[in-house]
């Protein structure tokens, strides 16, 4: 396995706005504009309150001023009702920086706590250790075998198998074909036909913005 250094570990525990909507289907098997609701309502309300932005090239970031007596604005987004009326680009992840002193009108990730995203969406027909931190792999092993609600739908098992490769390091530009034949190779049973299968990847890929245009 190859070396991850500390800031690649630290991104783990993260989601991008994508990868939550993807979470919210797979738990509640909804559709992703049902899932962008949620998601929008659950910011608005303050119920995911871990959250920041990514640093990228050209990001302003606050001064270090130690010994100043007065606090410097932090690079944070915003919390509250806001969120109702944030731009959001749902493929991308990226919203509009209306609120910061430093990067104000910048599109930029948000990056959302993964055990945030846990406590509101139990996950319970996804995949339980996509949103553990590192380091919690044991327990999520126990945690996955969960499972309350029943058999998990096919779109949620496929799903869980997609976001499995991609964590892996799979190659996920290959053709839908080919996706959908490991996604039924590392399945424990069958999912159906091929073409339904290649329809949850298709529709997984766009709302991951890893389709290609």
């Amino acid at each position: 396995m190859p070396y991850k250094t500390k800031a690649e570990r630290d991104r783990e525990n993260w989601n991008t706005i994508p990868e939550v909507v993807t979470a919210i289907c797979a738990a509640d098997d909804c559709e992703p504009m049902a899932a962008r609701n949620q998601l929008r309502r659950a910011l608005a309300d303050g119920g995911l309150r871990s959250l920041r932005w990514q640093l990228e090239k050209g990001d302003r970031t606050p001064p270090n001023m130690r010994g100043i007596p007065f606090s410097v604005p932090q690079d944070l987004p915003p919390s509250g009702p806001v969120w109702f009326q944030a731009k959001i680009r749902w493929k991308t992840g990226r919203v509009r920086d209306d609120w910061g002193d430093y990067n104000n009108g910048k599109w930029r990730v948000l990056l959302i706590y993964r055990l945030a995203v846990a406590r509101h969406w139990s996950l319970r027909n996804s995949d339980i250790r996509s949103i553990q931190p590192s380091g919690s792999s044991a327990q999520a092993g126990n945690l996955s075998t969960r499972n309350p609600g029943g058999r998990p739908s096919m779109c949620n098992e496929v799903y869980v198998a997609l976001r499995k490769m991609k964590d892996d390091g799979y190659d996920m530009t290959q053709p839908k074909k080919r996706l959908a034949e490991e996604v039924a190779k590392r399945s424990s049973k069958k999912l159906g036909e091929p073409r339904t299968i290649r329809g949850h990847v298709s529709k997984w890929l766009r709302d991951n913005g890893l389709a290609k245009t």
